[in-house]
């Protein structure tokens, strides 16, 4: 493209493929060489990385980890013992009197000044303490597999928009090709105009092909330059910077004979939307407990140590005069809750719709994931056999461009079967390299959907 800022290294085929197809890569590669110097060069892992690095939504499912272990925290710390200090001032406005013999004795003073240590240990609520440490621990799990599907949603947008950019860089080289083809057939028919071969309407025709595909390959590369941008948008690189894509497709990736059965049981083990729907029907459920816990008796032990200082006005000077009363107490208190004014029962009807719902979520994900899988094992299969097609289709093309180009130098053709010939030419390189990306993009597809890492677990073991 036109850009010097960007420039595209177009993937190449390791194997599988025909002389004429190596031939034809190796153009694309030449013809995106010369720009290689200029701008850094990144692979599909490279910016798959880099992605990960700089999403804000990645990054803040990330912190939600520290949230679950804080939560865990908690929960733990509702069934441990809890220890604090408390100091109270009472004055007495009006000292109550005790009547003993005839006689009335003040019973108090006019201040008292408390300062102690309170323990409390929860012995029994219900369950309720257990159950959330239990839902705590859920919660973390199910972070985890949220980090994870963050994860896969970034990884396959990245690696399809990097596809998308060698796409257009891809189109780029053909249409420059084909204005190429263009402008070498006017070339020779130039020559044969001016020798009186062929008429001016020969001429004209072949002018009218190379001035319209210089709009064409325009369009071509102002979309390249937009795909580019789009990708450096995701992975959080800046317009202005130079970026080369490096990417090297293995045909031999696509076709293989995969088992569909075999393909839903990754699924169903390894998608963590699915494991994470798991964890939240599991948390549901047990916060049914927790609800019912409303209706069950608390038993709660408790000690307080500390000292009293009692005096009248007239003498009461804190530390001074006075004796500090030590007193020491434990305590075992147990509720029964009798009416709440329903609320208990509204929370049991709210925790069982809330379980019923993620339920129902649960089975219609199955259900979800099970389909994704069918369309990408379909779609890869497909785009296996058509990049198959494609490879003897462009051979074919090429055939009969020379064969045109034969019959109308021997002045048995014409130029629109030249003409024609070039179109189709141009058409075969445009699937083909549309066809490399589909079966390249159907990988990627089945990974995600499958929720592994590497087309080799893909294979049954």
């Amino acid at each position: 493209m036109n850009d010097s800022s960007t420039t595209v290294r177009p993937r190449r085929l390791r194997s599988g493929v025909t002389l004429r197809a190596i031939l034809f890569s190796a153009t694309l590669v030449l013809l995106g060489a010369s720009n290689s110097a200029f701008g850094s060069a990144i692979t599909i892992d490279d910016a798959v990385g880099m992605a990960l690095k700089n999403n804000q939504d990645y990054l803040i499912a990330k912190s939600q980890l520290e949230k679950a272990e804080a939560e865990i925290q908690k929960a733990t710390a509702g069934a441990l013992p809890t220890l604090s200090f408390g100091s109270a001032f009472t004055r007495n406005l009006k000292i109550p009197t005790l009547s003993i013999g005839g006689e009335s004795f003040k019973y108090g003073s006019d201040n008292q000044l408390d300062v102690g240590l309170t323990l409390t240990q929860p012995i029994w609520l219900g369950g309720k303490v257990f159950a959330a440490m239990k839902i705590a621990k859920i919660y973390k799990s199910y972070t985890e597999d949220m980090v994870r599907e963050a994860e896969g949603q970034i990884v396959y947008g990245v690696r399809r928009a990097f596809l998308g950019a060698i796409l257009t860089q891809d189109v780029v080289k053909v249409y420059q090709d084909a204005l190429a083809t263009a402008e070498l057939n006017l070339d020779i028919v130039n020559k044969m105009y001016s020798q009186g071969v062929v008429s001016e309407y020969e001429y004209l025709r072949a002018q009218v092909e190379v001035a319209n595909l210089k709009p064409q390959l325009t369009q071509t590369q102002n979309g390249a330059v937009i795909a580019l941008e789009s990708l450096k948008n995701l992975i959080g690189v800046k317009l202005s910077e130079s970026l080369e894509l490096q990417y090297e497709f293995d045909s031999t990736l696509v076709g293989r004979q995969l088992n569909l059965e075999y393909l839903q049981k990754l699924a169903s083990t390894n998608r963590a939307s699915l494991q994470q729907q798991e964890h939240l029907a599991d948390i549901t459920h047990r916060a049914i407990g927790i609800a019912k816990s409303g209706r069950s008796f608390n038993l709660i032990f408790q000690s307080q140590y500390g000292y009293r200082l009692q005096g009248d006005d007239r003498d009461f000077v804190v530390f001074k005069g006075h004796d500090w009363t030590p007193s020491w107490t434990a305590v075992m208190s147990l509720s029964m809750p009798l009416f709440d004014g329903f609320t208990t029962t509204a929370e049991i009807r709210k925790a069982k719709t809330d379980n019923q719902d993620a339920n129902l979520s649960l089975e219609q994900l199955k259900q979800q994931i099970e389909l994704d899988v069918r369309q990408a094992y379909y779609t890869y299969q497909e785009s296996g056999e058509r990049l198959k097609a494609q490879l003897k289709t462009i051979e074919q093309a090429e055939e009969g461009l020379k064969i045109a180009r034969l019959r109308y130098q021997n002045g048995i053709g014409t130029q629109l079967e030249i003409l024609s010939a070039e179109a189709a030419l141009t058409q075969a390189r445009t699937n083909y390299v549309q066809a490399t990306h589909d079966a390249a993009e159907a990988v990627y597809g089945l990974l995600r959907v499958t929720g592994v890492n590497n087309i080799e677990m893909l294979k049954e073991q």
